[in-house]
């Protein structure tokens, strides 16, 4: 409709301004005859009026146009304002505080009484801290006419603070200086974001303190992942007793070749394949101590499965644990031992042994032969 209206206007004016050089023409023109003369002037002169009179009905409808958007403008404005939907203030070049809805006021808790006293000022409101970011502001003001929304920090009126969503622009009604500003409390959302990211942080720390747990501790523990179970973590201990930094990535048979790989691939893979947990007593590793000693590690451990954030096995972790200090004090036990019953044996006496509750533990060949028992049991 506007262009339609707008194109009217640019054609009556058009055809005024030839109406007006003809006529211009007409006096100008000392050959004409009187009657020609005032039939020509006649002529001009009642399209002249006639297009007056449609410039003018144009340019009335153009104003009430623009007026009836100026109003409805204004309502939608004032709708907006007394909604209280987002807070909204109006303040002058002093940054004085003309006016504000109740939304304005009760984020930033003042009183509808500050507002009509004049005690709010814009530089009350801004926290030292967020004084650049205002300045910048009201530079975009002056030189834009506004500023996009930003998160800031505004000072309430008992000291505290409170995040909000800020924009502002200036007003175009005359009133210079005038800015009319707008805020949305986003304070529940920044405290969630400040909770996430505090429990981020507190859960890194504490896979750190359990990483450096698992990395310092006694026992051998590592753990694969997919389906050829590649190493993603290794300990210090097994680092140093395999003397291979270089376990990342790699599976098993790719570190310790094939000899040390096959009852591990039989065991590892069956806990990713069932999520069953195995165990293995006194499993025998072969250890170099330096280019001309070797030594056997007898390791106690653990196959349990590991589990992705769905619940599917998506590795396996070993825990081990060094008990060859066990085995050998078995071992040295049981030469004792077989010293002890060879002596006993050979000796003409009768020896036996017996537990704490008079339980028969051990008879010698002496004892066995005079009593013609088969075995201690009988």
């Amino acid at each position: 409709m506007d262009k339609v209206i707008f194109r009217r206007i640019e054609w009556v004016s058009l055809i005024l301004l030839l109406v007006i050089a003809l006529s211009i023409a007409l006096f100008s023109a000392g050959y004409l005859s009187m009657p020609v003369f005032q039939l020509g002037s006649g002529v001009a002169l009642f399209l002249v009026g006639g297009l007056f009179l449609i410039y003018r009905q144009l340019t009335r409808k153009t104003l009430s146009l623009a007026n009836q958007r100026i109003i409805l403008s204004e309502d939608k404005f004032n709708r907006l304002f007394e909604s209280n939907a987002i807070g909204i203030m109006i303040s002058d070049s002093r940054g004085l505080v003309l006016d504000a809805n109740d939304a304005f006021l009760n984020i930033t808790g003042y009183a509808r009484n500050d507002v009509s006293t004049e005690s709010i000022f814009w530089k009350a409101l801004v926290p030292a801290d967020f004084q650049e970011q205002s300045d910048w502001g009201l530079n975009q003001l002056e030189t834009e006419g506004f500023y996009q929304p930003i998160e800031r920090q505004f000072v309430r009126r008992d000291g505290s603070r409170v995040w909000v969503l800020c924009g502002s622009a200036t007003l175009t009604d005359g009133l210079t200086g005038n800015v009319v500003t707008y805020i949305i409390d986003i304070s529940l959302r920044k405290a969630a974001g400040e909770n996430a990211l505090h429990y981020q942080n507190l859960i890194k720390k504490q896979q750190e303190e359990f990483r450096s747990v698992f990395m310092n501790a006694p026992a051998f523990i590592s753990i694969r992942r997919g389906e050829e179970l590649r190493y993603d973590f290794v300990n210090t201990a097994i680092i140093n007793i395999s003397k291979k930094d270089s376990h990342i990535g790699k599976t098993h048979r790719e570190v310790y070749g094939e000899e040390l790989s096959r009852e591990d691939d039989l065991l590892a893979g069956q806990v990713y394949r069932t999520g069953e947990t195995r165990k293995g007593n006194r499993f025998k590793v072969p250890v170099e101590e330096d280019k001309n000693t070797n030594r056997d590690l007898y390791l106690d451990y653990v196959l349990t499965p590991v589990f992705d954030h769905q619940g599917k096995v998506d590795g396996v972790a070993f825990f081990g644990f060094d008990v060859s200090d066990l085995v050998t004090a078995n071992q040295a036990m049981e030469v004792v031992k077989n010293k002890f019953a060879f002596l006993a044996d050979t000796m003409p006496h009768k020896v036996w042994i017996t537990n704490a509750k008079g339980e028969l533990q051990y008879l010698n060949k002496a004892w066995i032969s005079y009593g013609n028992i088969k075995s201690v049991d009988e």
